[in-house]
């Protein structure tokens, strides 16, 4: 049985692919209206998300020392756009596109066949498997949607962002709690 949101993700990233793959290398580092965010950042940000990601599934000790050294860069001042240039060796453009592509297509498969209820750590609390692509599906529609925007093309919708949508009414009271609030109605 394979895990439906690991197809999912890649097809999301499939289709953000599709879009940055025809740009010229100067495009890659246009802002977009997320934070002054490039396609770069946006990238990198994902690339590094889902190596991690990646790692809390096949390895806890190296997912642990990887981000580590991001707390550890973070901590000292940098953003995360800064970081993740530093972590990732300064890939940029049609080389951090190809290396992204690269990874999260075997990244999909290997979560496509992990039992979807295993515990997996992550930055905040242990998640499952199946948070755990559903939040990389996330992460890529939503930091997706400002290359969309910056380049002036419309989405097509697609039944792939109801995992997002599951994913936020399954975390709702979590997130209140995790800031020692009281959760709405």
């Amino acid at each position: 049985m394979t895990l439906s949101q690991a197809n999912d993700f890649r097809e999301e990233c499939e289709v953000l692919h599709d879009l940055l793959a025809p740009l010229g290398e100067a495009d890659f580092e246009l802002p977009t209206l997320f934070k002054n965010w490039t396609a770069n950042d946006i990238l990198r940000h994902l690339h590094h998300g889902n190596m991690l990601a990646d790692l809390s599934l096949n390895d806890e000790a190296a997912f642990h020392g990887t981000y580590a050294k991001m707390k550890a860069l973070r901590d000292g001042g940098m953003d995360t756009p800064e970081a993740t240039v530093q972590i990732l060796g300064g890939l940029a453009g049609k080389e951090l596109l190809a290396a992204w592509r690269g990874f999260y297509g075997p990244m999909s498969e290997r979560f496509s066949l992990a039992d979807p209820k295993k515990r997996v750590k992550w930055v905040g609390p242990d998640m499952s498997v199946r948070s755990s692509i559903t939040a990389r599906l996330m992460e890529t529609w939503s930091h997706g949607q400002a290359a969309f925007d910056l380049f002036g093309v419309e989405r097509q919708d697609t039944d792939r962002v109801k995992n997002v949508a599951v994913l936020g009414v399954n975390t709702f009271h979590w997130t209140f709690v995790n800031r020692s609030e009281e959760a709405p109605g």
